[in-house]
Parts: C-alpha cells; structure tokens; sequence
C-alpha cells in the first residue's frame, strides 16, 4: 500500500510546471513579516536560540521522531553534508530521540530522482521532512505534502516564503537569503572592476535559486552604474558546462571584466577555465563560501566569495524539531535567515581561519 502511494504520488507531481521566478510567487523576508507581525519577535527568539549553546529537553521523547533529509548534496559544494553533520550533533545535544534516512541526489538534472525520493520519504511515514525545493516540480511535490499535513515540512536553502503556500506554510524556511548574498557580491566586483562595466553570468538553474541570485546581483550592481552583460549560461550547476561557457565567453569577449558564478560548481569550471587560458584579469566569485572555494580563494584563482555561516541553517532546523516534540511549535517562525561574511583573495589566512571557525562550528573545518 505504501509503495503504491508513492508510486501515484510521483506519478501525479512529475507534469509540466512554469520556470520558477516571479516577484509575484514569493515574498521576501521583510514583505513577510509586514504581512504576519507576530513574526518578528518570534525571528528574533529563535536568532538567539540558534546563535547559543543548546538547551536540551528535560526529558527525552520516548517514540523517536522519524526525519527524512532530500538533499542535492553530490555536488562540489559542501553545504548539505556539513547540514547533515550538524543536524545530527545539535539534535543530539537537544537530547531529541530519532531516526535519520537521507536521500541524495545531484542540484539540478535529477528532478524525476528527487520526486521520487520525496515520495519514498513520505511513503515511510517521515514525521519530519527537511527538503529543497528548488524546481517547479518539487515545489509542487511539496505543496501537495503541506495540502496533506501528515507531515512537517522544512524547507531548506529557500528563505522567501511561497504565496502560494500561504494557507498552509511548511514549520519553517532555513537557509540564507540568496538576494542578499549576490547583493554584497555585486557591490565587491563592482569596487573590484576598475572601470571594466563588462560582465557574463553564469546561471546555476532554471530554478528559484538561481533566479534569485541573478537578480539580485544585477539588482545590485544597477546601483554602481551602467554595466553591459555580455552574455548568460544556464550552467545547472555543472562543473564541465560552467568550463565550456566561461572559455566561450573569453574566445567572444577577451576583453571581459568580471564573470558572476551562481554556485560552487559554477566557480571551481570556471576558475579551471580562466586557468587554462591565463585569463587572470577577469574577476571571478564564488557563492557559498565552502573548503572548495576557500581552496581556490588561498591560490588566487577566485578573486571572493560570499562566506555563509553555514551551520547555522541545520541548528536552526533541529530546533524547529525540538520545538514540536516539546509542544511549542506555535514559537518557531516562519523563516530562519543566517549571515554572510565576505571573504576575498587579500583576506588574510587568520581572519578566514576565524570565520571558518564560526561558519563551521558544528561540521568542523573541514569534513
């Protein structure tokens, strides 16, 4: 029976659903918290839950919650197995009892793989399910789940709350704004560009995210004048493709002063590509902040990067489930949005070392 279910789940989400990315499909975290007041002060609670040491409960649930993490963790980047590290050690010290099943898939590519996943999930009986929802598709798979309510739902690496969920919105939003990140990018490569306004995007998806940290980058960076994008690449967060569009991008415009990577995938292609053609003087970014930018960051071959404090997303997300089994799941917020540092090639190695200690300090510096 449960396989069953699964199966019609995963036959009736995988349709045709438009591209993310509309003003209109999100609100951003201020819009939100105009919208519901009552926000505000359970943000600023829950901020400082997240940011101190634990507090366990006082006595740990008997029946262990079931959670379910769908990651788009193969890629480069090691932000969702770090998330997994640390929601197991925050959880531990919360004193909560559980079982974990994980699901991975690749970011982009895999869609049929992930909804079925999220099927296989809830077919389970997941109590908790800490997903991504970054296509079109998924973001339906999900709302059906939400529609159903058998489960909570967090959803992670998205923090702009869906209108179209607004009658029944997940137990919380975690991650790190995307707009805000590619803001501070944007405002750095503009200082960095030194009179070049010529610049190439390289777009990680389709996606929410990707929509969101192209445009607040050019929204950004509309602020510091007139600059001329040359060209964009959907990349779907593939190494090989970001190499092949960044040596296209050199070959039609070698005289190009800065490319836009929306990922940590996206970077280290790129970062290859302008190696091999000892393009040094094209600025390049990161996004993200993780040991494989701050390997090519160290070596000069990414100019920065926009650094999350990275644990600070899965702490919040093992908090929204202690607040359930404790019975105060009216306390947690809607969104959870942690905070940026950014991080360039003259940052001196104490100054990243400090960062990497509070953006990692539950997955360690390094994994």
């Amino acid at each position: 029976m449960k396989g069953g279910r699964a199966l019609f789940l995963l036959l009736f989400l995988f349709v045709s659903f438009p591209v993310l990315g509309s003003e209109q499909s999100f609100y951003t975290v201020r819009e939100y918290m105009l919208k519901h007041p009552e926000q505000a002060w359970k943000y600023d609670h829950f901020v400082n839950i997240v940011r101190s040491q634990p507090e366990p409960l006082k006595a740990m649930n008997v029946r262990p919650v079931k959670i379910a993490v769908v990651y788009p963790a193969l890629q480069a980047s090691d932000y969702w197995r770090r998330s997994v590290k640390v929601l197991e050690k925050r959880l531990n010290e919360l004193n909560v009892n559980y079982t974990m099943a994980t699901y991975f898939s690749r970011p982009s590519g895999d869609t049929r793989l992930q909804l079925a996943q999220l099927a296989q999930a809830a077919a389970e009986g997941a109590d908790f399910i800490i997903v991504s929802a970054d296509s079109a598709q998924m973001r339906r798979a999900v709302g059906r789940l939400l529609f159903e309510g058998k489960h909570k739902i967090i959803v992670q690496n998205i923090t702009t709350p869906l209108k179209e969920w607004e009658p029944k919105q997940p137990l919380i939003y975690t991650g790190f704004d995307h707009m805000t990140g590619s803001g501070m990018l944007a405002d750095a490569m503009a200082a960095m560009s030194t009179g070049n306004t010529s610049y190439a995007v390289l777009n990680c998806s389709a996606g929410e995210v990707g929509w969101l940290r192209t445009k607040g980058f050019r929204e950004r960076l509309r602020r510091h004048g007139e600059y001329t994008g040359k060209a964009e690449y959907i990349t779907d967060f593939d190494r090989e493709k970001a190499h092949s569009a960044t040596k296209e991008i050199i070959r039609k415009y070698p005289d190009i002063g800065f490319i836009f990577a929306c990922s940590t995938d996206i970077a280290v292609g790129a970062a290859e590509a302008l190696r091999e053609l000892r393009a040094d003087k094209v600025i390049l970014n990161g996004w993200g902040g993780g040991d494989a930018e701050l390997k090519l960051i160290s070596e000069k071959e990414l100019d920065l990067t926009v650094m999350r404090m990275n644990d600070d997303s899965s702490v919040a997300a093992a908090e929204a489930v202690k607040f359930v089994v404790s019975g105060r799941e009216k306390e947690v917020p809607t969104v959870f949005s942690g905070d940026f540092s950014l991080v360039t090639s003259a940052d001196s190695a104490d100054r990243i070392k400090n960062l990497r200690m509070n953006a990692f300090r539950y997955s360690g510096e390094n994994e």
